[in-house]
């Protein structure tokens, strides 16, 4: 599976919606470098998933075909507070015409996967997100908004994991927050993602891994993705959404650095990457 990380950061007076997650599906292998984040064409909000590619995959697609094919949601004449119960009812639709199931089999479930959904919505002038899952109570898809934590952070910290490992993650995270007297005052800034990497590195989450992929979302219709240098330690690759680009490939985004957490313009990020890879040669 994965792990979804979906965050309102601080930055001065500025906020910003975050939404970051690992790169690994896992079918029996591992493969280490599959897009999670979704940018939507509308240009102001993103999907994101954790579960069995098999159903989520081709949900994702059409939700962004469903975007492209409805004017009004192309154009952000609908909000995305009323985009939200719009893409339940095209979960529900595709989900009732899965048939033929084969005989005797129980490892099929069309609703084993959970979707984020999140942006900034003009009409409250704020950023929301929300997670849409499968209710086994109502026998439909629901949804949950992004939580502020009110018994552990009095409500100062927005925030949402999907995935494996999610009591870990939040756990975590408070436990970061208390050690720099952060669980209770301020706002949040680059935690969750810490969190995501910690736990992207230790072999004890074996289903969470690869490099990191994450996207901002700025109000008033600005998605940014945000490329990485992987490994942390002594990096050897920039990835776009989680994926390695190519030694001759250039890049339009700024870069992370996950050991200082720096963001670097693109020249910047080949330049430390040419760094680091002349520290660890002969």
């Amino acid at each position: 599976m994965t792990l979804v990380a979906v965050w309102v950061r601080q930055v001065t007076s500025e906020e910003q919606l975050v939404v970051a997650s690992d790169s690994r599906l896992s079918f029996g292998a591992r493969w280490d470098c599959c897009p999670k984040i979704f940018s939507l064409r509308r240009n102001d909000a993103v999907l994101a998933f954790c579960g069995d590619t098999v159903f989520a995959y081709p949900i994702l697609l059409q939700l962004s075909n469903a975007i492209l094919n409805y004017g009004k949601a192309l154009s952000r004449e609908i909000d995305i507070t009323d985009l939200r119960p719009h893409f339940i009812k095209v979960i529900e639709s595709m989900r009732s015409q899965v048939t033929d199931f084969p005989t005797g089999t129980h490892g099929v479930d069309p609703t084993n996967f959970k979707l984020v959904f999140a942006g900034y919505s003009t009409k409250f002038r704020s950023f929301k997100a929300w997670s849409l899952y499968f209710d086994k109570a109502s026998g439909k898809f629901n949804h949950r908004r992004l939580s502020l934590h009110n018994k552990r952070t009095k409500g100062t910290k927005p925030f949402l994991f999907i995935g494996d490992h999610v009591s870990h993650a939040t756990r975590r995270l408070y436990s970061n927050l208390a050690a720099r007297r952060k669980l209770t005052a301020g706002r949040l800034d680059m935690e969750p993602l810490e969190v995501l990497v910690d736990m992207i590195e230790s072999p004890q989450y074996d289903t969470i891994g690869g490099p990191p992929q994450l996207v901002k979302v700025y109000p008033y219709a600005n998605v940014l993705p945000i490329n990485v240098l992987w490994p942390r330690e002594n990096p050897q690759f920039i990835a776009h959404f989680g994926r390695p680009l190519l030694g001759y490939e250039g890049s339009r985004y700024a870069c992370l650095d996950l050991n200082d957490l720096m963001l670097l313009a693109p020249y910047e990020a080949y330049e430390r990457l040419r760094t680091a890879s002349a520290k660890v040669s002969p």
